[in-house]
Parts: structure tokens; C-alpha cells; sequence
């Protein structure tokens, strides 16, 4: 597999890591991603495509492959067509709504909580955990979590670098003095729960949180308390989280949604949630 293989369509994005392309397979026309990043960020294409090699989840985009030539090293990856989370956030607050009424947020976060479960099982922090690395597929809004060019892997050696604040850092992590560990990726989410929630920017959450937090629905607000817990000692961990019963009904109606190779994999996640597995196929 090379560059030569694929007809680049058009640049999708870029940063100072690269470029993103949406490209289509000669062979077979299917369309595709493809990040291109340069020499001098190799270091961050290996630890992404080492990450992504070890997750296959229908809530974590797809890796199919990876290679070099010319002093650049790319990525394919499938291609999502459904929009960012910030886009989503945007548009809406655009529109003087909030993004999510409480019955789709749960439904959002369920999925989003299942995907970043499925990598703290394989011992994986994905560390940059915000609206512009969520994606959705269209036309069912499945959501999909990308770019693990920060993420780590806890079983390995390698390591990037820290990562920068941002209104999705975890409390204890905004000085860059504490270490991230997976109780930081709880909070981020907990952020992006809040954030869809309400339609308000989430600059220092931590301020006044309660106050914030007051109006919330019963469920979104009793998982924000726990997940923007400021102790992460005290915070939970994603098991802990797939287990409030304020999830039990988003999970089931996800479950239900699955085709089969899918839900095999997330009804290894949920089965000891559900006292009786005929529930979920009601």
C-alpha cells in the first residue's frame, strides 16, 4: 500500500502535524482518510498508528493501514462524513438552541463513554479528548473518537510529550505539573456532557461548578457531579461511569442499534449491566 494507490479528492484539514485528505482506492472507488504528516512529527505518527493499531471498536475510528515514502508518513483511516462535535456545538449555539436535548446527550455520551472504555481496557490514554476529535458518521450520528497523536499507551515506553491545556483539561492536569492518567480522560468527557447540555463554552467549569450545574436534567446532572469531580482520586474510572443506572437506557437502545460484528464487541462492555440479557433485545 503507497500514495500511488489512492486519488487524492481534497485537504479536509491542517495543523502544524500535518495534513488530512479525503482520498478514493483506485481499485474499487471506496473513499477513504489520509493523515500526512512530516519527518519532523514522525515521533507523533508512530505513537497514533502504534495507539489505533490496538483498538477496533464501533465507536473508534477504523485504522487500515500506514506507510512512508518521500520524507512523509501517512495514515488511512475511514472516512467519517457526519462532522465534528465543535461543529455541532457551533451550529447550534449559531442558532440560539442548545446542541442536545437530554435523551440525545445521553445517547451521545453513552457512546462516547463506551469508546474511551474500550481504550482505558487496553491500557491507552487518549490525552486531547475535545469537540474537534469527536466525529459522527452520518446518517445515524454514531459517534467516533480520532487523533491519538497524543495518546498513550501505559504497558510501553514511548511517550510524547505534555499536553497543552485546554477547556477539556482535567482539573489537576492545567498546570502541566501532574501527570495525566485516565481519570483526566473522565473529566474531559464530563466536560463535553456539560457543553452539549447547556450550549455554554466551558472556560473554567471548575468556577462556580455547582451553580453551573444546578438547572442540568436529573441524569446529566448527577453524571457531570461525579465525572467533574475536582479530586480524581474520588473521581470514577469509565467502568464505574457504564454502570450509573442514568446510562442503562442510552446503552440499550445503542446496543440495539449494532450490527452484529459490533455488538459482540460492546456486549463484552455491557453484559454485567444488564441483570437480564433479554432486556436488550426487547
Amino acid at each position: 500500500m503507497n500514495s500511488e494507490d489512492f486519488e487524492f479528492i481534497k485537504k479536509l484539514n491542517s495543523g502544524s502535524f500535518g495534513s488530512i485528505y479525503l482520498v478514493r482506492r483506485k481499485e474499487d472507488d471506496t473513499e477513504f482518510v489520509i493523515k500526512k504528516q512530516q519527518r519532523n512529527y514522525f515521533d507523533f505518527a508512530e505513537n497514533e498508528e502504534a495507539t489505533m493499531s490496538k483498538l477496533s471498536h464501533p465507536n473508534v475510528i477504523a485504522f487500515y493501514g500506514s506507510w512512508v515514502d518521500e520524507e512523509k508518513h501517512y495514515i488511512l483511516t475511514e472516512n467519517i462524513s457526519g462532522g465534528t462535535l465543535y461543529d455541532l456545538i457551533n451550529e447550534a449555539y449559531e442558532e440560539g438552541r442548545v446542541p442536545m436535548e437530554e435523551q440525545e446527550a445521553l445517547y451521545f455520551f453513552a457512546q462516547l463513554l463506551l469508546g474511551l472504555a474500550h481504550m482505558h481496557d487496553r491500557k491507552i490514554m487518549h490525552r486531547d479528548l475535545k469537540t474537534e476529535n469527536i466525529l459522527f458518521t452520518e446518517p445515524l450520528r454514531r459517534v467516533k473518537i480520532i487523533d491519538f497523536g497524543l495518546a498513550r499507551d501505559t504497558t510501553s515506553e514511548m511517550d510524547v510529550t505534555m499536553v497543552n491545556p485546554n477547556n477539556y483539561t482535567a482539573l489537576e492536569n492545567k498546570s502541566e505539573e501532574e501527570p495525566h492518567t485516565f481519570k483526566s480522560d473522565v473529566w474531559s468527557i464530563g466536560v463535553m456532557l456539560y457543553e452539549v447540555a447547556t450550549g455554554v463554552e466551558p472556560n473554567d467549569i471548575e468556577d462556580d461548578l455547582e451553580e453551573k450545574l444546578a438547572d442540568l436534567p436529573s441524569a446529566i446532572k448527577t453524571i457531570c457531579t461525579r465525572t467533574l469531580e475536582f479530586d480524581p482520586d474520588k473521581r470514577p474510572d469509565c467502568d464505574e461511569v457504564l454502570h450509573y443506572f442514568e446510562l442503562k437506557e442510552s446503552l440499550c437502545k445503542y446496543f440495539d442499534s449494532l450490527e452484529t460484528t459490533d455488538r459482540d464487541i460492546v456486549y463484552e462492555q455491557i453484559s454485567d449491566i444488564v441483570v437480564d440479557i433479554n432486556e436488550i433485545d426487547d
